[in-house]
């Protein structure tokens, strides 16, 4: 993954759309290091005018727990000259293994990092575990200039939903957060229960499980993979679909949801 697609663009595409304005889209080089394939950057988050890249870190793969940050000057300053070489900045995430463990004495199996927010100087990262665990979870860290140090009792236990025979979705978790003030939401990635689908909300202020709370949420087709605040009330979504073969045809919409399945185009 050589190119980098400025993809903050897509995501407000619609609204760009809707307002007839013209937008670019522009192809950006990476350094060697933050463009090699097994990075897996599963997060990307604009804070304090840098932007932030987030590694699905997946240690028990012995990959390495890290973030890296870009100053937006410097996107800048590359859109206006391609022969200048990105600086960066990798910052290590520090407690991650200690964390992995709690989550496996509970008998969850960690599978990696799946969402990323910050304010000020906390981070918030969403961790999506092995399908047959029970939980997801959020933890909390500290972030500095070259480390975020996560706070080993941080660490919020999201139940995953359970379909109508008795299981877990599979390959899926709270794949996306979005802040609104104190508020953090939490999204599963798959919300086409046939009953009640549903938001986790945290309080900020109060970071534990009791805090945690939630609400319903229309039920959708495919799959949220990222999501962000866009205005007062208003939230804007990646919706994924991915024809997927084998496990993954659980995204698939059945052949009778006339409605939905018109949303899925051929071409």
């Amino acid at each position: 993954m050589k190119y980098f697609l400025l993809f903050l663009l897509n995501i407000c595409a619609l609204h760009i759309a809707a307002q007839k304005t013209d937008f670019i889209v522009t192809n950006i080089s990476l350094p060697d290091e933050i463009a090699y394939y097994d990075n897996q950057f599963s997060g990307l988050y604009v804070h304090e005018e840098k932007l932030y890249f987030m590694s699905e870190s997946r240690i028990q793969d012995k990959a390495e727990a890290k973030l890296y940050s870009i100053d937006i000057n410097d996107l800048d300053a590359k859109i206006l000259d391609s022969s200048f070489v990105l600086p960066y900045k990798r910052i290590h995430i520090i407690n991650l293994d200690i964390l992995l463990k709690k989550m496996e004495a509970i008998g969850d199996e960690y599978e990696g990092l799946e969402a990323m927010v910050i304010k000020g100087k906390n981070v918030y990262l969403s961790v999506e575990t092995a399908t047959p665990s029970d939980n997801c979870y959020i933890l909390k860290g500290e972030l500095n200039d070259t480390t975020l140090v996560l706070n080993e009792n941080d660490i919020i236990l999201q139940p995953k939903p359970i379909t109508p025979v008795g299981n877990h979705v599979y390959n899926a978790g709270y794949e996306a957060m979005a802040l609104s003030k104190n508020l953090l939401f939490s999204f599963f990635e798959f919300n086409y229960f046939p009953k009640v689908n549903k938001v986790n909300m945290i309080q900020l202020n109060s970071f534990n499980r009791v805090s945690l709370s939630d609400f319903k949420i229309q039920k959708l087709p495919f799959r949220i993979t990222d999501i962000t605040a866009t205005g007062k009330k208003t939230f804007t979504a990646i919706n994924f679909f991915y024809k997927g073969e084998g496990k993954d045809e659980v995204y698939r919409m059945p052949l009778n949801e006339v409605e939905n399945n018109a949303l899925i185009k051929d071409s």
